[in-house]
């Protein structure tokens, strides 16, 4: 039997964030809220919001201007994460004919620039 315990507050940052590599987008964004060690942690990972980066497979194009705009790995997922999703959701059909205003998803837009929109435009001209 262990005379000691280890409480989360002792484990080393780099433990932290291996704990944190394994959160879904949610979870983290929680996680950033629970103290301010945690939020130092994950805010200043670059090797975290570099990996959630990598799952924005829609909006690579955008993560390479972002980045050659200075912008961090963090605020570089943040501006992306929406309109990644959004355009899954187009390249699915999700918003493809609506026979009315309820069955259209809440918030089925966020900002894009013009390639993007003309990317999800040319997606709905290719279904008809």
């Amino acid at each position: 039997m262990c005379d000691s315990l280890t409480t989360i507050d002792e484990l080393p940052n780099e433990i932290l964030l291996v704990i944190f590599s394994y959160c879904n987008v949610d979870s983290l964004n929680n996680s950033l809220l629970v103290c301010k060690r945690w939020n130092i942690v994950i805010s200043q990972s670059d090797i975290l919001w570099k990996e959630l980066c990598s799952s924005l497979h829609e909006t690579r194009r955008l993560i390479q201007v972002d980045r050659k705009l200075g912008r961090s790995w963090q605020e570089t997922f943040k501006m992306n994460y929406k309109t990644n999703d959004i355009k899954k959701k187009w390249k699915k059909g999700d918003f493809s004919n609506p026979k009315n205003y309820q069955e259209l998803a809440p918030k089925p837009v966020c900002k894009m620039d013009d390639e993007s929109w003309g990317e999800i435009f040319q997606m709905e001209l290719d279904r008809c």
